[in-house]
């Protein structure tokens, strides 16, 4: 029994974990060959936070509703934190730009969709594409415009 479980069901957990986590491996293998300076990560839909870990970068993450697309439209402007400069789409400097993770059904949805995109790579759910900030501000701008409100700065004290 001892040694079922030693050879049999821990090699085959692992193998399990490392398959899991292959699509999130190469989209973060994608990210970072593709990613220009000074541009910022977000990721929308599917919450993984091993892309952090994967890509040694700040990932922006975000659910896939309205809101979410105001919260991640407005923390790419300014959000502060200490380890990167706020790049906003209007600086010189500046990447206009950012690089998106977004799940095949979140790239569905009504707001997500016309933000005429970089189709960087796709592997498994996970499509990566480049968008520029400015087109992202006007969709966010719309949704403000029919009530949608951003969240991001609301306290979110820690759920059990």
């Amino acid at each position: 029994y001892f040694f079922f479980h030693l050879f049999i069901i821990l090699p085959l957990l692992s193998i399990g974990d490392q398959l899991r986590q292959l699509p999130l491996r190469e989209v973060s293998s994608l990210i970072v060959s593709l990613k220009k300076t000074n541009e910022q990560v977000g990721m929308v839909g599917i919450r993984k936070p091993s892309l952090h870990f994967y890509t040694n970068n700040i990932i922006f993450y975000e659910s896939n509703d309205a809101t979410s697309l105001v919260n991640l439209s407005e923390r790419l402007r300014l959000e502060k934190r200490n380890s990167i400069k706020i790049n906003s789409y209007e600086g010189n400097k500046n990447s206009k730009y950012f690089i998106l993770v977004i799940d095949e059904k979140t790239s569905n949805y009504n707001y997500w969709k016309n933000l005429n995109p970089e189709i960087l790579g796709q592997r498994s759910i996970y499509k990566v594409w480049r968008v520029n900030k400015k087109l992202l501000y006007d969709r966010a701008q719309e949704l403000i415009r029919k009530g949608v409100i951003s969240n991001w700065q609301r306290p979110r004290p820690e759920r059990i």
